[in-house]
């Protein structure tokens, strides 16, 4: 309701304080069909969110973190440039702790069956699989280096 009520007047700017928070996921994808029909029609729409698959739909970022931009691009431009600092991998079937105690490990977390690393851009590690950076491995890599 409050969103129907913010674009019946069809502003120019649109300022949206997570919008989707607490909805299921194809309430998610109307709200995100409205924003994006919003910036079809001329608005200038800014959206927060802690949700990164949703900073995917966005056309421009800024990562925030303990009150500082980290870093600001298009999606692809964010992931390009981690990919420059890191290594994005994948260890299957591999233990948590073991493979937070490896040499070079910045991050690393459950994922599936196995674990998903951030390592340092010069360390190898043999056997895992290099994967594509999300925007969660991004954030997740610039307030690592912020702190």
């Amino acid at each position: 309701m409050a969103l129907a009520q913010a674009v019946v007047h069809r502003p120019e700017v649109l300022f949206l304080d997570e919008p989707t928070t607490g909805l299921d996921p194809l309430s998610r994808r109307s709200i995100w069909e409205l924003i994006h029909q919003e910036a079809a029609g001329g608005a200038a729409v800014l959206v927060t969110t802690h949700y990164m698959d949703e900073a995917e739909r966005c056309h421009r970022l800024a990562l925030l973190f303990a009150g500082r931009v980290l870093a600001a691009g298009t999606p692809q431009e964010l992931k390009a440039m981690a990919k420059e600092r890191a290594r994005f991998l994948f260890a299957p079937g591999a233990s948590l702790e073991a493979v937070r105690g490896w040499p070079g490990v910045l991050e690393a977390w459950p994922s599936g069956e196995g674990v998903r690393l951030i390592v340092r851009k010069e360390v190898t590690l043999e056997g895992l699989q290099e994967v594509e950076p999300s925007l969660e491995d991004v954030f997740a890599l610039l307030s690592k280096e912020a702190l």
